[in-house]
């Protein structure tokens, strides 16, 4: 009697370990979705970014910048995702940190915000100074000049945190009195779209005056012999 009670209690221990791992696979297999609204700056919608686990795309987003997404796991599971962001665009953060679970209204599900930021930003240098028509010189090329009153706008895009260098150049005969000569200033790109100034004060030399040649004196006439 004593056997058959501990074969029945195996038994159950078996059927419980069984029914245990059932319910296991059925919750690895449970089916999630939820939304990713990628934005660019000022909340733009993103679209074109993909929503990565690993090197696998889980889907991408669309024009108003959402991605549905839709995969297997337990309820409360945490998964750290990525964002592949299109050109020219960085991800913001380190990842996007999502957790697997239901909402209790089942029509909605959850989602999740991200962010890809520009990798390029426009500047405008707003260039003052008291030098007309000076060239505005970028790498050794001509950008701009600056107007009779000494005053131009220079548009620039560059990699974010990058730097550059303008000149306002003097090397022109009209700017050669002119002092300092070829002003440089040095800016760094911020991560956001700028103006920012380059503001440039001269001092003009007084022109050089020269003393007026003196003409030579015509050669005295000789008088000749002296009468006696």
């Amino acid at each position: 009697m004593a056997f058959k009670t501990t074969r029945a209690a195996l038994f159950a221990l078996v059927s419980a370990s069984f029914a245990l791992a059932g319910c296991r696979h059925v919750a690895k297999n449970r089916r999630y979705e939820f939304l990713v609204r990628v934005t660019s700056d000022t909340d733009r919608p993103l679209a074109g970014t993909s929503i990565l686990r690993g090197d696998a795309s889980l889907g991408r987003t669309d024009e108003k910048g959402t991605a549905r997404i839709t995969m297997q796991g337990n309820e409360g599971e945490e998964l750290l995702l990525t964002l592949g962001c299109p050109d020219k665009f960085t991800a913001s953060g380190a990842g996007l940190r999502v957790r697997l679970h239901h909402l209790a209204d089942r029509k909605s599900v959850p989602e999740y915000a991200a962010s890809c930021l520009p990798s390029e930003r426009t500047v405008v240098i707003a260039v003052r100074s008291d030098g007309p028509d000076l060239p505005i010189v970028y790498l050794g090329r001509e950008l701009a000049r600056t107007d009779d009153s000494g005053a131009a706008h220079v548009l620039l895009t560059a990699a974010t945190n990058s730097s550059f260098e303008l000149t306002l150049g003097t090397d022109e005969p009209a700017a050669a009195r002119l002092r300092p000569q070829n002003p440089s200033m040095r800016f760094v790109v911020p991560d956001h779209d700028d103006i920012m100034p380059f503001d440039q004060h001269f001092i003009e030399l007084p022109e050089k005056k020269h003393a007026p040649r003196r003409r030579p004196l015509p050669p005295e006439e000789d008088p000749g012999p002296t009468p006696l």
